[in-house]
């Protein structure tokens, strides 16, 4: 009995001294350190992460490199180059479309079966050729009459010297066109309309009004040219020193 007595003292102690050591302020203290750790534990190091380069005014290292080594202008350049490479991927595959290979500085589709729609498209593809100096769309008779779809977009090619759109069946309408065009192409050095009957007349004349000195060669063979013609060319020749060479027959 008496050590029953001594041992349900001893617990009633053990008891008594745990609850009055779970309510002291140390205990308190204790408890909320050991929770916090719990949780920050549990933490997924992701969100960290995450939390951490999200906040302002701590960048992440690799960040702050690029962004010293990129400069401000960085973004305008990377986006400029990414338009330029997906222009010339389009240039290239309607090239590819007609079995021709991508040339930056030489354009030829000559016997490629053009049609209106087709010369419309190369239109707004000229815009990715700036260094373009040769361009021979010749042999594509179902361009004639829609040549101005081309013609409008010759100042993106500043560069062309040599301009041939032999058999193409132009019309008076397009040589007007093409002479309006002329002054977007001032390094221009040869120019072939060989082979469409429809240029000789009024058309003609007008475009002869617009040629550069810089042109070198003008080939007018079987464009039915009219006295009127002949006259407004002959007048053209002191105006154009360089012209040495051309076949108007």
């Amino acid at each position: 009995m008496e050590m029953t007595q001594h041992r349900r003292d001893g617990q009633r102690g053990r008891d008594g001294s745990g609850s009055r050591w779970k309510g002291s302020p140390l205990a308190v203290i204790m408890s909320q350190i050991c929770r916090k750790r719990t949780a920050s534990d549990r933490k997924p190091l992701g969100r960290f992460l995450s939390w951490t380069s999200d906040r302002p005014g701590i960048p992440e290292d690799g960040e702050s490199e690029m962004k010293e080594d990129r400069g401000p202008s960085s973004g305008f350049a990377t986006s400029a180059e990414s338009k330029r490479d997906v222009g010339w991927g389009r240039v290239c595959v309607f090239l590819k479309r007609l079995g021709k290979k991508g040339d930056s500085r030489s354009l030829s589709l000559a016997h490629c079966d053009l049609t209106a729609t087709d010369l419309l498209e190369l239109a707004t593809l000229l815009q990715f050729l700036p260094q373009v100096e040769e361009m021979d769309i010749s042999w594509n008779e179902l361009i004639g009459g829609s040549l101005t779809a081309l013609t409008s977009h010759l100042q993106h090619v500043g560069e062309v010297r040599t301009l041939r759109l032999c058999s193409c069946r132009l019309n008076s309408e397009d040589v007007v066109a093409l002479g309006e065009a002329l002054s977007h192409i001032p390094a221009l050095e040869v120019l072939d309309l060989s082979w469409n009957s429809g240029v000789g007349g009024g058309g003609l004349q007008g475009l002869l009004g617009n040629l550069h000195p810089s042109l070198r060669e003008l080939h007018l063979v079987a464009c039915r040219l009219t006295a009127a013609d002949a006259t407004v060319l002959g007048g053209m020749v002191a105006a154009l020193p360089r012209l040495r060479a051309g076949r108007l027959l």
